[in-house]
């Protein structure tokens, strides 16, 4: 894992991909999707000039680095800040960000697990006061929606698992929530790190071509997603990893087959630009 560097090191790592996102400046309704280089760990900004959604925190000491990148692109606040789960690499930098930036709301799954991180997370949680959203699907169909909401033009439908917590290593990627992203004609499925099945089940209900995935945890690869991912196959695929030979090898070259456009965030953060005509733009 690509983490081995301090935190200036990491914020300047941040701060010169900006210029990318410089290139495609947002104006009207466009969006912009920026999933940050931060080593093997999820943070994603969808931004307009509606407002702003924050995915994911990365590790502890990305939290510094992540409010410097956001402060840099003008952003005083967050309007909503969503943790797919509790793992160390997707809930990390939370607890800096809230004690460092505005957040209109946070939307978590609805579980307590007993990690350090997570509980400094809840702390901060508590103490900025602002509201906050447990998800689960116990009552629904887990390849349905179980929350909704809107950003301007942009939809984000939010599926979450109706799995118990346990306390096993796996649980929190069980649980972890996917969120499907729709602007114009384009739609983008964020899969953090869930399992093979509850992606396939989401997608087999997706009537729209899939245009974005964000594939989940990190690239790994079995005959599950391979079968999940070939259900509706997206035009380009984002992958979160600190160093490109996390990508297995089997997922890249079944892209390459069947001619999926693939970005590794080892590479530099990956910016998607969405036009209101539903043209999409990558910048790496």
């Amino acid at each position: 894992m690509k983490k081995i560097i301090g935190i200036i090191m990491i914020a300047l790592l941040l701060l010169g991909t900006a210029a990318c996102a410089g290139e495609k400046e947002i104006t009207g309704d466009d969006v912009n999707m920026i999933f940050f280089d931060t080593g093997k760990s999820d943070c994603i900004l969808i931004m307009s000039e509606e407002g702003s959604v924050l995915i994911d925190t990365a590790q502890e000491d990305d939290g510094e680095a992540i409010v410097t990148y956001l402060k840099k692109l003008g952003l005083t606040d967050i309007d909503t800040l969503i943790i797919t789960h509790f793992d160390k690499d997707h809930i990390g930098g939370a607890e800096y960000i809230l004690e460092n930036m505005t957040v209109g709301k946070v939307i978590l799954p609805d579980y307590y697990p007993s990690s350090s991180t997570f509980k400094k997370f809840y702390k901060a949680l508590m103490e900025s006061g602002c509201s906050y959203l447990l998800l689960n699907a116990k009552e629904v169909d887990e390849s349905l929606p179980v929350y909704s909401f809107s950003l301007g033009d942009i939809a984000l439908y939010i599926y979450a698992s109706s799995a118990d917590y346990t306390g096993e290593d796996d649980d929190d990627n069980l649980l972890s929530l996917v969120i499907k992203v729709t602007y114009s004609d384009v739609t983008a499925l964020l899969c953090g790190d869930a399992p093979a099945e509850r992606i396939q089940a989401i997608l087999e209900k997706t009537d729209t071509s899939l245009d974005i995935l964000k594939v989940s945890h990190h690239g790994d690869y079995s005959k599950k997603y391979k079968a999940a991912y070939e259900t509706n196959l997206p035009t380009y695929a984002v992958i979160t990893t600190g160093d490109g030979s996390d990508a297995e090898d089997k997922l890249l070259e079944m892209f390459k087959e069947d001619g999926v456009t693939y970005y590794i965030t080892d590479n530099g953060n990956v910016v998607i630009h969405l036009a209101a005509d539903s043209t999409i733009t990558v910048k790496q």
